[in-house]
């Protein structure tokens, strides 16, 4: 009896440790990095995404509204806490050696979706105001 009753727990231990909410990754909101990017809306403004999230980040992940669960774990390689992204907005996934350093909301679609090495500069685009930005990766 008290055998079963300790495979029974260590089953349940087992199970809860494997769930959702163990290693998943959730992007956390950060409106300090969505001013620095947003500032850079204006013809000839550009700056490094190094200088903006300082770290050890060598690849970024965007991703834009409406993006597959799916589809952002198997581009990040791991779980994460959060089901298919509507938006408004994007998602940054900051990887170091294949694994998420860090994730971020933000709050509006200012950068293409796409994977961008540690290099990637930031550059207004020719409307003043323009929501996009343009992405300059040296690869």
């Amino acid at each position: 009896m008290r055998l079963r009753l300790a495979a029974a727990s260590a089953l349940l231990v087992l199970v809860a440790s494997c769930g959702s909410g163990g290693s998943a990754v959730e992007p956390e909101p950060d409106p300090k990095l969505y001013e620095q990017i947003n500032s850079l809306t204006q013809p000839g403004r550009e700056r490094s995404l190094k200088e903006m999230q300082p770290g050890p980040w060598d690849t970024v992940h965007v991703f834009e509204e409406y993006t597959s669960k799916e589809q952002i774990e198997r581009t990040i390689g791991t779980g994460i806490g959060i089901d298919d992204y509507t938006g408004p907005g994007q998602l940054f996934f900051f990887m170091s050696a294949g694994k998420v350093f860090r994730a971020v909301e933000l709050d509006a679609s200012r950068v293409p979706g796409g994977t961008y090495s540690s290099g990637v500069v930031l550059r207004g685009g020719p409307i003043p105001g323009g929501v996009r930005l343009e992405v300059v990766d040296p690869k």
